[in-house]
Protein backbone atom coordinates (compact mmCIF):
# COMPACT_ATOMS: atom_id res chain seq x y z
CA UNK A 1 0.00 0.00 0.00
CA UNK A 2 2.31 2.22 0.76
CA UNK A 3 5.30 1.43 -2.06
CA UNK A 4 3.45 3.20 -4.27
CA UNK A 5 3.99 6.85 -3.23
CA UNK A 6 7.34 8.50 -3.20
CA UNK A 7 8.14 11.64 -0.93
CA UNK A 8 10.00 14.19 -2.55
CA UNK A 9 13.28 15.25 -1.41
CA UNK A 10 11.71 18.67 -0.55
CA UNK A 11 8.74 17.19 1.04
CA UNK A 12 10.98 15.65 3.43
CA UNK A 13 12.84 18.96 4.08
CA UNK A 14 9.48 20.71 5.05
CA UNK A 15 8.27 17.42 6.71
CA UNK A 16 11.43 17.17 8.91
CA UNK A 17 11.54 20.57 9.69
CA UNK A 18 7.98 20.73 11.05
CA UNK A 19 8.63 17.86 13.22
CA UNK A 20 11.39 18.93 14.45
CA UNK A 21 9.84 22.17 15.72
CA UNK A 22 6.74 20.09 17.26
CA UNK A 23 10.06 18.00 19.01
CA UNK A 24 9.59 15.06 21.03
CA UNK A 25 6.21 16.18 21.80
CA UNK A 26 5.25 15.33 18.40
CA UNK A 27 2.44 16.31 16.09
CA UNK A 28 -0.62 15.37 14.65
CA UNK A 29 -1.32 14.41 10.70
CA UNK A 30 -3.69 17.48 10.90
CA UNK A 31 -1.29 19.89 12.35
CA UNK A 32 1.41 18.60 9.51
CA UNK A 33 -0.93 18.83 7.17
CA UNK A 34 -1.60 22.46 8.08
CA UNK A 35 2.01 23.18 8.51
CA UNK A 36 3.42 21.57 5.64
CA UNK A 37 0.75 22.30 3.02
CA UNK A 38 0.96 18.59 2.26
CA UNK A 39 -1.70 16.08 1.82
CA UNK A 40 -2.82 14.75 4.80
CA UNK A 41 -3.30 10.92 3.06
CA UNK A 42 0.24 11.31 1.53
CA UNK A 43 1.55 11.97 4.89
CA UNK A 44 -0.17 9.53 6.22
CA UNK A 45 1.30 7.41 3.56
CA UNK A 46 5.23 8.82 4.02
CA UNK A 47 4.91 8.14 8.23
CA UNK A 48 3.82 4.37 7.38
CA UNK A 49 6.58 3.60 4.79
CA UNK A 50 9.70 5.48 6.02
CA UNK A 51 9.86 4.14 9.38
CA UNK A 52 13.38 5.11 9.82
CA UNK A 53 12.67 8.94 9.30
CA UNK A 54 9.47 8.86 11.21
CA UNK A 55 7.49 7.52 14.07
CA UNK A 56 4.59 7.20 16.53
CA UNK A 57 4.14 8.96 19.71
CA UNK A 58 3.59 5.80 21.57
CA UNK A 59 -0.21 4.97 20.77
CA UNK A 60 -1.28 8.92 20.62
CA UNK A 61 -2.16 9.90 17.11
CA UNK A 62 1.19 11.96 17.01
CA UNK A 63 4.22 11.81 14.91
CA UNK A 64 8.14 12.60 15.16
CA UNK A 65 11.35 11.92 13.83
CA UNK A 66 12.83 8.67 14.43
CA UNK A 67 15.49 8.91 17.09
CA UNK A 68 16.22 5.60 17.58
CA UNK A 69 16.87 4.69 14.23
CA UNK A 70 20.67 4.96 12.37
CA UNK A 71 20.15 8.68 12.23
CA UNK A 72 19.57 9.18 16.22
CA UNK A 73 16.49 11.58 14.68
CA UNK A 74 19.43 14.36 13.02
CA UNK A 75 17.10 16.02 10.20
CA UNK A 76 20.77 16.97 8.30
CA UNK A 77 21.78 13.32 8.43
CA UNK A 78 18.22 11.83 7.24
CA UNK A 79 17.97 14.28 4.51
CA UNK A 80 21.43 14.00 3.17
CA UNK A 81 21.04 9.64 3.00
CA UNK A 82 17.36 10.41 1.76
CA UNK A 83 19.00 12.81 -1.30
CA UNK A 84 21.56 9.42 -1.84
CA UNK A 85 18.56 6.85 -1.79
CA UNK A 86 16.76 8.99 -4.26
CA UNK A 87 19.77 9.90 -6.50
CA UNK A 88 20.80 6.04 -6.40
CA UNK A 89 17.33 4.86 -7.22
CA UNK A 90 17.55 7.66 -10.71
CA UNK A 91 20.48 6.08 -11.42
CA UNK A 92 19.10 2.75 -11.13
CA UNK A 93 15.81 3.81 -13.17
CA UNK A 94 18.61 5.01 -16.22
CA UNK A 95 20.39 1.82 -15.88
CA UNK A 96 17.05 -0.16 -16.12
CA UNK A 97 15.77 1.84 -18.76
CA UNK A 98 18.97 1.56 -20.71
CA UNK A 99 18.40 -2.22 -20.75
CA UNK A 100 15.52 -1.98 -22.51
CA UNK A 101 16.57 0.12 -25.30
CA UNK A 102 19.76 -1.90 -25.98
CA UNK A 103 17.75 -5.25 -25.51
CA UNK A 104 15.11 -3.63 -28.13
CA UNK A 105 17.91 -2.88 -30.58
CA UNK A 106 19.93 -6.26 -30.13
CA UNK A 107 15.66 -7.61 -31.18
CA UNK A 108 15.19 -5.09 -33.77
CA UNK A 109 18.85 -6.10 -35.63
CA UNK A 110 18.64 -9.38 -34.96
CA UNK A 111 14.68 -9.01 -36.93
CA UNK A 112 16.37 -7.67 -39.31
CA UNK A 113 18.95 -9.67 -40.08
CA UNK A 114 16.82 -12.74 -40.28
CA UNK A 115 14.63 -11.10 -43.41
CA UNK A 116 17.52 -10.59 -45.53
Amino acid sequence: MHNNISMTVVEAKIIMDALSKHGRSGCSLSRLAQDTKIDPHDLRAYMGKYLHFFTKVGDEPKYVLNRFGKYKGSPERMLIAYEKEKEQSQRNMHIYWGVILFSLLVVVLLLIQNLD
